[in-house]
């Protein structure tokens, strides 16, 4: 991104929004209207930002996880026999950042 190359030297706070992944592995988030992207593009973006976090020395001062959907987290879904992996990818997320 061309915003992230011309940043150097600032603070930044970064937001997840779980919703970005709906229906992939990520089942247990508010908004499921739209297929969203998987955790491996999803972890490649997190890299990237990390990337640049550490090559232009910014601060990353602050990291949230939002729109989740808490009461689907783990569930198994019967007729689909899929299980959600929410837990499973935000904690790949955070292990990027932390």
């Amino acid at each position: 991104s061309t915003i992230l190359k011309e940043t150097e030297k600032s603070k930044m706070y970064l937001s997840f929004d779980t919703d970005v992944g709906a229906l992939r592995e990520i089942i247990a988030t508010r908004f499921r209207n739209a297929i969203g992207i998987d955790q491996a593009t999803i972890l490649n973006a997190a890299k990237n930002i990390k990337n640049v976090i550490n090559s232009k020395k910014i601060d990353l001062i602050g990291l949230d996880i939002m729109e989740i959907e808490t009461h689907l987290l783990n569930r198994v879904f019967p007729k689909s026999g899929r299980k959600d992996q929410t837990i499973k990818v935000v904690d790949s997320f955070l292990d990027v950042f932390l």
